[in-house]
């Protein structure tokens, strides 16, 4: 189930979301799907992109200790709940040219912290402008 909010709009971003979970074997095959949704709407999936992760926690001790257990390459954010949004959101963006193994070793890595800190990898993104 994708939670992302109201941050990810169709207008800013491809549909390069992955649901969560993606860091088991399905998730590895819904990764190439979404990299063959980018070669079809020009993007080439192994040039430099901003992947922008998105995890969420039931509280601000499992979000922070994520976050530093993202250690370099990451430019991490971390946004308090509120009414709309119960849990804390982590969101980690990267800059990289990534083949597929990689991807998927990225979102098998992500998808592990989460769980490490009792949250959830909900997928990742790449905004169409950057």
């Amino acid at each position: 189930m994708l939670r992302l909010r109201q941050l990810v709009t169709a207008s800013l971003f491809t549909l390069a979301l992955v649901a969560a979970g993606c860091g088991g074997a399905g998730g590895d095959a819904a990764n190439g799907e979404v990299r063959d949704r980018l070669e079809e709407i020009g993007i080439d999936p192994s040039s430099s992109l901003l992947y922008e992760h998105f995890l969420y926690f039931p509280d601000e001790a499992g979000a922070t200790a994520a976050a530093a257990d993202l250690d370099g390459g990451f430019d991490v954010v971390l946004t308090d709940p509120d009414d709309e949004f119960p849990d804390w959101l982590l969101v980690a963006t990267q800059r990289a040219s990534l083949t597929g193994d990689e991807v998927d070793a990225l979102t098998q890595r992500l998808t592990a912290v989460a769980a490490e800190h009792g949250g959830d990898y909900d997928g990742w993104g790449v905004p169409l402008d950057g």
